[in-house]
């Protein structure tokens, strides 16, 4: 033994802790993560008490420590002595940040793993920034993983239900709301890689607090929206440049659409003035250029840095073929404007639908399988209904929010899949996309619903009946 954990537990060459609670799973761990999932769902509960979803949120809040107890138990059973893995791997480095960190109290540590994990002026990449947030949260939770891990959790849960506010607060309709739960709230995959110690965390944080905000900011121009919009498209900018990087090209869209909803008087909650709409454009326009041309936040998403990037993640996909599915080989075969172009429809397959049932390698193989022949029956619905229905393609490419949720799903597929090999990372990385897939699916199908009459109510079994009531009702 070396101090409370076995010596084939710890990761070298680092020295192991004496806190009994780094030990996965132990009782200890179990103790510390027990209170801090008790009182993170008690802070829920007095948000969110007087809304009449208060049950369905306190629910997925609870789903999400449960699902990160799986990811505990999945990755400390199966990785825990390669230490191969994310997750294992930034429990270890915040134990030793977070021993550092009680160690040298009073002279500025903790500060200096502060500024590491949320100072963008620090010359460090988003896994060193992630590494110093991961020794905050197990210096604040006595080195529990069950405990960083379920802080994390509920930061991407934050994020989970601004979105779902937002997609909310522009379809309110009854019946979409079990929809917008299960492809928000309920997601498998969404919740599972989301409620684990990663940085899809933070990634899911920033996401939903940036759309949350510039709506929140169009539709009723409050400055303060606006900041936790800013704010989280700074989190963003630290742990997942690369979502930012599908939001810009989806948010475009999104302001358009918002014009002619206030120039014709429709939806009167969100006639935000032209000039709001303006500033959202003009942050997003100097935002891709500093990132696209100048390289700003991260040099790899610059475009002089594309080719080399593709190459880079190619080479690191390669190396990881001996775990799960993988591609035989990577989309992308000429690393050229021409070649990400060839290879975007495959890459969106991949990101949306990959692996297939007949693919799956094993239990979890299968379970992204079913989840993704969901997905390719929710969007072929949504295909059929824009083919087969007169007017619904135009009513739903005028719907809020569809040509963004079409756009958001496209660019941040491309940029998932479009140089992997592991269909297992694509899952992973890809979370982001989901809600907006189900969104875009959702809106169709609402654009294919006609305005509810009562001859609607008859069962839908008995034709002839609502021929009879129609004829009577409407007659010729």
């Amino acid at each position: 033994m070396t101090g409370g954990l076995p010596r084939a537990l710890c990761p070298p060459p680092s020295s192991c802790v004496d806190l009994s609670a780094a030990q996965p799973l132990s009782a200890d761990d179990f103790f510390v993560g027990l209170l801090v999932a008790e009182v993170l769902l008690l802070l829920g509960l007095a948000v969110w008490r007087h809304e009449g979803e208060w049950l369905v949120f306190t629910v997925a809040l609870a789903g999400k420590f449960v699902a990160g107890v799986a990811t505990v138990a999945i990755f400390a059973v199966h990785y825990i002595s390669s230490f191969v893995n994310d997750n294992v791997t930034y429990h270890y480095q915040g134990v030793e940040h977070a021993m550092a960190i009680r160690a040298e109290l009073g002279e500025g540590e903790l500060l200096e793993h502060l500024v590491n994990a949320v100072w963008i002026g620090r010359d460090v990449n988003s896994t060193v920034r992630f590494s110093s947030a991961s020794g905050v949260f197990h210096a604040l939770t006595a080195d529990s993983f069950l405990g960083a891990t379920f802080i994390c959790g509920a930061l991407g849960f934050v994020g989970q239900l601004l979105l779902y506010r937002t997609f909310v607060s522009y379809y309110p309709e009854r019946w979409l709301r079990p929809v917008w739960w299960a492809g928000v709230l309920f997601w498998p995959s969404l919740v599972l890689w989301s409620a684990g110690l990663l940085k899809e965390s933070f990634g899911f944080l920033g996401l939903g607090m940036t759309v949350w905000g510039v709506d929140r900011f169009v539709s009723r121009g409050r400055l303060t929206s606006l900041m936790w919009g800013g704010f989280g498209a700074y989190v963003l900018m630290l742990y997942r440049p690369q979502i930012l990087l599908a939001l810009f090209a989806a948010i475009v869209p999104w302001m358009l659409a918002a014009g002619p909803l206030s120039r014709h008087g429709l939806n009167a909650e969100r006639r935000g003035g032209a000039w709001r709409r303006g500033l959202i454009g003009a942050g997003i326009f100097f935002g891709a250029v500093a990132m696209l041309v100048f390289g700003a936040i991260d040099p790899r998403y610059s475009l002089a840095a594309l080719a080399g990037s593709i190459g880079f993640v190619i080479s690191v996909s390669e190396q990881q073929v001996f775990a799960g599915s993988n591609l035989a080989a990577p989309l992308i075969e000429e690393v050229s404007a021409w070649g990400v172009l060839r290879a975007w429809p495959a890459a969106l397959v991949v990101a949306l639908f990959r692996p297939f049932l007949w693919e799956a390698p094993g239990a979890f193989g299968l379970l992204a399988a079913v989840e993704n022949t969901v997905l390719l029956a929710l969007l072929g619905r949504g295909l059929w209904l824009l083919v087969s229905r007169e007017g619904v393609a135009l009513n739903a490419v005028r719907s809020p929010l569809l040509l963004a949720s079409v756009t958001f799903v496209a660019v941040m597929g491309l940029t998932v899949a479009i140089a992997q090999i592991n269909l297992g990372t694509v899952s992973r990385y890809r979370i982001p996309l989901l809600p907006f897939t189900v969104a875009a699916a959702a809106i169709i199908e609402k654009c294919a619903r006609a305005p509810r009459s009562v001859g609607e109510l008859l069962p839908a079994s008995v034709p002839a009946a609502r021929r009879i009531f129609r004829a009577v009702v409407t007659p010729e």
